[in-house]
């Protein structure tokens, strides 16, 4: 990446790697020249840095900066910002609707989730917590929820740590009595891309595993190593191969945050006919996945890049838009697979060529997507945006 004029790798700090990159620069360019390289991307990267004007610059004051950021003006900004970026699904049976002041506090039910929190290389966190924030649900809903009791479990140095087993449910009566349910989700994710044997796995876009039978037989993306040979005379040599990144027939395993479809499964099976349940689905950098496991659950789907059970003032947003307070106005920015079979078939260089998902209500998951108190949104965005991609260059002529 250093050669082909990459300033910074995000996403990791791994310096081994780094070193180890530059090492092998300087092996086939020089010493020199693999110097200078570095220093070129050294100084442009300290170059953006300071142009963004939070270094040395002495009219900056800290207390002041920290007021402005933090301001109630800003806070209300943010927030807005938020309820805009949010996409209604679904809404079947018109369930989210204008709000009505005169009308009765409607019942909640706000289960606990198992949350695991972290990663392998950062180490974990282990909490069982409400979907959202019981009092600000209890400004407008009249709220049964779960508990929880002391921590069951141990971790791999002894220590005490929760575990699922350890929420204590609402009793049916009192979920029997409720009008809605609400479930807030994160989007399917596994800690990392091999197995203990060195096998790559599929990125998986669902919670269950997943095994990549349709997946293409030869990776595209194969890069090099490094490997340790027999010279056939004094030792042992080096010599660099071709690695194979292939993962057809490997299997994914369980999401990491699997726990959270198991909440929404409980929900489902315990709730009465009448309840509603309403799925609050943040989906971070991924901004899709496959809704298999989750659609047919749910009668009311938001959708948006945070998550809003703890995210600062998420609770806030998603409680507007589940009253009806506020209108959801958003649209999808990337096609919602109908499988992982229609990700894996889908081609690496042509855009917006997935199998949609295609929901219960009959509505496909497409791009620009969404719903608002009406229906379908078809808007200026969405006759703007909503056309054909581009599948070749316009500015350049191939011959």
């Amino acid at each position: 990446m250093f050669e082909n004029d990459v300033d910074q790798v995000g996403g990791t700090s791994n310096t081994e790697a780094a070193i180890e990159g530059y090492n092998i620069m300087a092996e086939e360019i020089g010493e020199e020249a693999a110097l200078e390289n570095m220093r070129k991307h050294a100084a442009r990267f300290f170059l953006t840095q300071m142009e963004t004007g939070l270094f040395e610059n002495p009219y900056l004051d800290t207390e002041e900066s920290l007021a402005a950021a933090w301001s109630d003006e800003a806070k209300a900004y943010g927030t807005e910002l938020q309820k805009q970026s949010v996409v209604m699904l679904k809404n079947s049976e018109n369930t989210i609707h204008e709000y009505d002041a005169s009308a009765e506090k409607a019942t909640l039910y706000v289960p606990y989730t198992y949350k695991i929190s972290g990663a392998a290389w950062m180490g974990y966190t282990y909490s069982c917590e409400p979907v959202i924030d019981i009092e600000k649900a209890g400004e407008y809903y009249n709220v049964v929820t779960d508990s929880i009791g002391e921590p069951s479990g141990t971790d791999e140095e002894g220590n005490a740590i929760y575990v699922a087993e350890d929420i204590i449910r609402a009793s049916a009566e009192e979920v029997a009595a409720c009008d809605y349910a609400v479930v807030t989700m994160r989007a399917p994710y596994t800690d990392g891309t091999t197995d203990e044997d060195g096998n790559y796995l599929p990125a998986s876009m669902q919670y269950a595993e997943y095994t990549a039978d349709t997946a293409p037989e030869k990776a595209i993306a194969n890069g090099t190593e490094v490997i340790e040979i027999s010279d056939g005379y004094y030792g042992k040599t080096t010599q660099e191969v071709k690695e194979d990144r292939s993962y057809m027939g490997n299997t994914a395993p369980q999401a990491a945050n699997y726990a959270e479809l198991e909440t929404l499964q409980y929900v489902d099976s315990v709730v009465s006919e009448n309840c509603k349940v309403i799925v609050s689905m943040g989906t971070g950098s991924a901004a899709a996945l496959v809704w298999t496991e989750v659609e047919p659950l749910a009668d009311v789907i938001f959708m948006h890049d945070s998550d809003m059970s703890s995210d600062m003032y998420g609770t806030d947003v998603l409680l507007a838009l589940m009253t009806g307070q506020t209108e959801p106005s958003g649209l999808l920015i990337k096609q919602q697979p109908a499988s992982m079979e229609a990700v894996e078939a889908q081609l690496e260089d042509v855009p917006r060529d997935v199998e949609c998902y295609v929901d219960s209500d009959g509505n496909t998951y497409d791009f620009t997507f969404g719903l608002n108190w009406s229906g379908v949104i078809n808007d200026e965005r969405v006759q703007t945006y909503s056309v054909e991609p581009l599948t070749a260059p316009e500015t350049i002529t191939v011959s």
